[in-house]
């Protein structure tokens, strides 16, 4: 063979060698890149599901919050009159809350597992506070006994850890 023959030889292997080279490189670049990418949408995805859970959870405790004031106002009433007393009408918040506490329980419980360590730090703080109101009503005193003040206290902070949480999340 010719040494120009081997000359067109050499450079066809060192091309095609170059073109695998650049082809594997730009193959691994790509797989880098599409795992870069399916990395991010999994953790779009899980933020998603966690905020809609924050945000579902903010307005199932929202609706309690208001079942368990209505409850405790009840039970104020009661502490200044005799139970027996009061009528009826003024014991229908505390019989609407029963089934509604089921079902809060249920769906509450359904989105813990989408809550960050914080956002269920935010939760207990709150229930803790708001099932005071149900020892009373099973004939237990909590120490303290809940005030209005001290419902309402509970439901701000709450709202506010949620809302801090969100914030962080959207930022």
């Amino acid at each position: 063979m010719s040494s120009f023959k081997q000359d067109i030889a050499k450079i066809l292997l060192d091309k095609l060698l170059l073109g695998l080279i650049a082809a594997g490189f730009g193959f691994y670049l790509s797989r880098l890149l599409e795992d870069y990418r399916t990395k991010n949408a999994y953790r779009l995805a899980v933020l998603h599901e966690r905020i809609s859970a924050c945000r579902e959870l903010m307005s199932l405790v929202g609706i309690h919050h208001m079942h368990v004031v209505a409850v405790w106002q009840v039970l104020e009433k009661a502490a200044m009159k005799h139970p027996e007393r009061l009528p009826d009408k003024d014991w229908k918040p505390a019989y609407d809350y029963i089934p509604y506490y089921d079902d809060f329980k249920k769906k509450a419980v359904g989105l813990t597992g989408l809550l960050s360590s914080g956002a269920m730090d935010a939760v207990i703080a709150y229930l803790n506070e708001s099932s005071k109101v149900a020892l009373i009503i099973k004939g237990q005193m909590p120490d303290p006994p809940p005030t209005l003040d001290s419902l309402i206290m509970a439901h701000s902070e709450f709202s506010v850890k949620m809302g801090l949480l969100l914030e962080n999340h959207l930022v």
